[in-house]
């Protein structure tokens, strides 16, 4: 975290820890702040906790066109008056990704290279999804800051957020991230504005057509308004990047992935805009394994296959007792080798196969065992079927968690299963 914002030096951890020094600090710029940041009073805005020389200079630089004073004490108007260049695409771009918390030169630094790479003629959203590919060194918390302070000198009041994940995370961090978001913003009377996804990790395809296709997927956006940049530029705050931040200061708490039943049906409903849900003929199992990341073979939280034999062969002996037919299908990564002692035939095993079908034929299971990571977690929560979840993860709200030695609780699963 950057040095000398008080907003991010906080012990968010702790609440209550958190609201004196926000508001020692806080009282400050409300009594002072925006004086001092039109005079150019370094010293002063020295005085917040955790902020120096350096950061009180750049927050001059870059707030004393914004703040504006009347009454008593307020600075002449011509030391706040600032000469500002005429807009263009590139300098719309450069703002709008500082604003969803770039580094002022990483922003600068990719917009030039979105302009080499399509010419003098782009348009600012143009540049800024062509720049959104870079990884940049995000400082989402400086907006945050900047947005408060902004308040507290009686400038306009945080309203807005969106969610831009790190290109580093795949569609399932991200969605769930995106759900985060929205679900914040309802509880904290907030408006979420959608900035669609733009780089995705593990893509397969080029990759403005794998972030299309998740885009298309999830529908997130569906009935949102989409940021803006000519109204949005630097007052939407990332919540990807603040969200610890930002529930501590509204008092929001939420586990990950629990989410209450309405906002749910709404994720659902979203998802299934262009894909009408399926009725099985059979009674469809479906199961998640988590090997490894695509294409990077990365292999912390992979599945323990042994544990997760145990979970099935518990599943299994419920059915047969109710006299199901069903059909049960595992999707994974690796060789068949590898998931012989399930007991399940090569025939339904689908290994690295395309995630975003996996993905879908999941969702339409009539019971879904999820295990680790953010692209199972989607899927369980996306699914209207009965969902088996980790335990070791606090589960959403209905799924049935299994325990570290794989085993749950038979009549959880057999009081919800359809009559024989």
């Amino acid at each position: 975290m950057p040095k000398g914002y008080w907003v991010v030096t906080a012990n968010i951890s702790d609440p209550e820890g958190f609201t004196p020094y926000r508001e020692t600090a806080g009282a400050i710029i409300a009594n002072h702040g925006g004086h001092a940041i039109i005079r150019g009073d370094v010293a002063l805005l020295s005085q917040c906790p955790g902020i120096g020389k350096k950061t009180a200079e750049r927050l001059v630089m870059e707030l004393k066109d914004k703040v504006g004073l009347e009454g008593p004490g307020a600075a002449p108007a011509a030391a706040a008056t600032v000469v500002a260049a005429q807009p263009t695409p590139a300098t719309d771009a450069v703002a709008a990704l500082i604003a969803l918390g770039f580094k002022p030169v990483d922003a600068d630094k990719g917009v030039r290279t979105a302009l080499t790479k399509l010419g003098a003629g782009a348009t600012a959203d143009q540049l800024v999804k062509a720049a959104l590919g870079r990884k940049p060194h995000f400082t989402a918390q400086d907006v945050l800051f900047r947005v408060l302070l902004r308040q507290s000198c009686g400038g306009s009041k945080l309203q807005k957020i969106t969610s831009v994940a790190s290109v580093d995370e795949g569609a399932g961090s991200q969605a769930l991230m995106m759900m985060r978001a929205i679900d914040f913003a309802r509880a904290a009377g907030l408006t979420y504005v959608h900035t669609p996804f733009a780089d995705i990790h593990h893509a397969d395809r080029p990759k403005q057509a794998w972030a299309d296709a998740w885009e298309a997927h999830f529908n997130l956006g569906a009935g949102e308004v989409l940021y803006d940049l000519a109204s949005d530029c630097g007052e939407v705050v990332n919540y990807a990047f603040t969200f610890p931040t930002l529930h501590a200061l509204f008092g929001v708490e939420r586990p990950e992935v629990d989410f209450d039943d309405a906002i749910l049906r709404e994720f659902r409903r979203r998802y299934h805009l262009d894909k009408p849900p399926r009725q099985n003929e059979l009674l469809s199992v479906c199961v998640h394994a988590r090997r490894y990341n695509r294409h990077d073979f990365h292999t912390e939280d992979s599945t323990d296959l042994p544990r997760l034999a145990r979970t099935f062969a518990r599943l299994r002996s419920v059915l047969d007792v109710r006299g199901l037919a069903y059909t049960l299908r595992l999707f994974s990564q690796g060789a068949p080798a590898e998931f012989r002692d399930l007991g399940i035939p090569e025939t339904d095993l689908h290994l690295d196969a395309d995630p975003l079908w996996s993905m879908r034929e999941m969702i339409e299971a009539d019971i879904l065992v999820t295990t680790l990571g953010t692209f199972s977690s989607v899927t369980g929560l996306l699914c209207d079927g009965i969902v088996l979840g980790d335990a070791s993860m606090v589960p959403a709200r209905g799924w049935i968690p299994y325990g570290s030695d794989g085993d749950f609780e038979p009549e959880a699963l057999a009081s919800r299963l359809p009559p024989r």
